[in-house]
């Protein structure tokens, strides 16, 4: 398909290649320097750049998803073929260097030579590589920027329900204060309840104690009392020994009486038989 002609003293995706650069024209993709005719002009190995109508406008008709698709497997291709040679490269220069430094022909003073790297060197555009237009880079961007619009609010959104789950936890926290609030009101409840429960047992402790002093006053007046009778017990105690003593008197001069009587009866009847009756 036919690309849109390059406008003069614009800038265009020629003035960025490296053969052009520096060249007068260049900058503005001057037809003179970049070779494009009033035609059309084609990419690396003849694929025609699809026609964009506007920089902002996206053209979704098979020849142009087509074509995509098919510079996509190219570029892919080359730039894997390219890497392959890359990494052969590095990995021969690598075992060179080995090579060498085993021989003793590099030391670590070995100088650069900056010269010889920039005539081995390149100014060509490199053909593995894919040419766009501004037009075609402009939408491809505008693309990627849609898609990282996209990717932001959905971003934005899993921020926003980060947020909401925040909150969430927060409430659960202030609720959690709350209960706290309320328990730390059952347990000064709970100390009232102690102090009142303190207050009785002392109140009872207290009559318990006005009852043992009225027993002891008690206690005190028996004692009198007892001490009182102490006397007259005793006094009644000494006659009751002095009437043992005189009932143990008696006693004995009965038993001395009874003595008498029977030696005067063995006497009497000694004599009556001493006398033959």
């Amino acid at each position: 398909m036919p690309l849109r002609k390059s406008k003069t003293g614009t800038v265009t995706g020629a003035s960025l290649e490296p053969k052009n650069r520096g060249r007068k024209g260049g900058l503005t993709g001057s037809k003179r320097v970049t070779g494009e005719t009033e035609t059309e002009t084609t990419a690396s190995e003849g694929f025609p750049l699809p026609d964009v109508p506007s920089p902002y406008g996206f053209d979704s008709s098979p020849e142009v998803a087509e074509a995509d698709s098919n510079a996509r497997a190219k570029v892919a291709e080359k730039l894997k073929q390219t890497g392959q040679a890359v990494v052969g490269a590095i990995i021969n220069t690598a075992s060179a260097a080995v090579q060498a430094t085993n021989n003793g022909t590099i030391s670590a003073n070995t100088g650069v030579d900056f010269a010889g790297i920039v005539a081995t060197g390149s100014a060509e555009v490199p053909q593995y590589v894919e040419g766009m237009s501004n037009a075609e880079s402009t939408k491809r961007r505008l693309e990627i920027q849609r898609q990282r619009n996209t990717i932001a609010v959905m971003t934005d959104n899993k921020r926003l329900e980060q947020d909401i789950v925040t909150l969430g936890i927060e409430h659960r926290k202030l609720e959690g204060k709350v209960i706290d609030y309320h328990t730390e009101g059952v347990h000064n409840q709970t100390k009232t309840v102690q102090f009142h429960r303190a207050e009785t047992a002392r109140d009872i402790e207290t009559s318990k104690l006005v009852q043992d002093k009225e027993h002891l006053v008690q206690q005190n007046v028996a004692t009198e009392g007892t001490q009182s009778l102490t006397p007259g017990i005793k006094k009644e105690w000494e006659q009751k020994l002095e009437l043992q003593s005189v009932k143990s008197e008696k006693l004995r001069l009965e038993i001395e009486s009874a003595k008498y009587d029977n030696e005067y009866k063995r006497q009497e009847l000694e004599v009556k038989l001493l006398s033959g009756f």
